[in-house]
């Protein structure tokens, strides 16, 4: 899927990166390392998070980078695909004049049985890159992407001979979605706006991990 996707009405794209472009297996490899280490690395919980009483389980160095404890993933290769993949993106959507843009790797994270990550936005962010750099569709929760229109809270009383016959699984339908979840393979990297409340939901009987790169993206 190449060309801009609209969910809940936001721009968004998903586009595949080859695992012979860059340097998979040693990334994998030092993340997996990292979580042996410690499988519940950096826990966090968002202050504005009003819902969930537990904090996210996880291994992710968001903001922890430094840590002497861990190794530091080499993703050099990866921010030049990254670069290309985003200008791609920036340059199909309607802008008055040329833009720049800056972006950085602002996480992984990684994890398997029991694990997950609570409902979160990413402030002061335009865009979002989330690259499934290992995932398993058969066993793996993709990322769960929640609608903020009001609207959405009530289309099942309004609508329901519509919602009854559309096919939601269409993200061009996504409108009438409370939640909704692009049909992730591994490679994919899903590009959406910052500020989409997403969260990971807790995945049972899991024994391999699921690793996810993210970038934060940012129009100058």
């Amino acid at each position: 899927m190449n060309n801009i996707k609209y969910l809940f009405g936001f721009p968004t794209s998903i586009v595949k990166l080859k695992a012979n472009k860059y340097n998979k297996k040693e990334i994998i490899n030092t993340i997996e390392k990292n979580y042996n280490i410690d499988n519940n690395r950096n826990e966090w919980r968002n202050e504005w998070d009003k819902i969930s009483t537990e904090s996210s389980k996880l291994h992710h160095a968001y903001d922890d980078w430094d840590n002497s404890k861990f190794l530091k993933p080499n993703f050099d290769l990866l921010i030049k695909h990254y670069k290309i993949i985003i200008t791609k993106f920036l340059n199909k959507l309607h802008f008055k004049n040329t833009v720049n843009f800056k972006f950085s790797i602002a996480n992984y994270t990684c994890m398997k049985n029991n694990q997950f990550m609570n409902e979160h936005i990413h402030p002061y962010t335009d865009f979002t890159l989330i690259h499934y750099i290992k995932f398993n569709k058969k066993i793996h929760q993709s990322t769960h992407f929640k609608n903020t229109h009001s609207h959405s809270n009530f289309s099942g009383l309004l609508n329901k001979k519509l919602l009854q016959n559309l096919d939601l699984s269409y993200i061009e339908n996504s409108n009438l979605c409370n939640v909704y979840k692009f049909n992730i393979d591994e490679d994919d990297i899903c590009i959406v706006p910052g500020l989409i409340p997403h969260f990971v939901p807790i995945s049972k009987n899991v024994s391999e991990t699921r690793i996810t790169i993210v970038s934060n993206i940012n129009i100058l």
